[in-house]
């Protein structure tokens, strides 16, 4: 995207102010997701779901289904979701 946005002016500070706009938001987005669901959270549900107890298996806790389900979703947030387009910035597909 900032190559693209560089690629297409002589005005490179609007470019860069220009790009700043675009990533604002996405960025928070993936900052806030951090925050409230961090990347670590499948292993702090699990301990809420063991009760700090051991277990045998994680799927005797949570499905397979959940889990990528979970991951799939902070992929999207962080922009890493195969279902979006390659020029869209991170977190702009719902």
């Amino acid at each position: 995207m900032l190559s693209a946005l560089l690629s297409n002016t002589d005005d490179g500070p609007a470019a860069l102010s220009a790009y700043e706009t675009a990533r604002l938001k996405p960025t928070a987005k993936v900052v806030e997701t951090n925050r409230t669901v961090p990347p670590d959270f499948i292993i702090i549900k699990v301990d809420q779901l063991s009760g700090g107890k051991p277990f045998r298996h994680i799927d005797d806790l949570i499905s397979q289904d959940e889990l990528r389900r979970m991951s799939d979703e902070y992929k999207r947030i962080a922009g890493f979701a195969l279902d979006e387009p390659a020029n869209a910035p991170p977190g702009s597909v719902n």
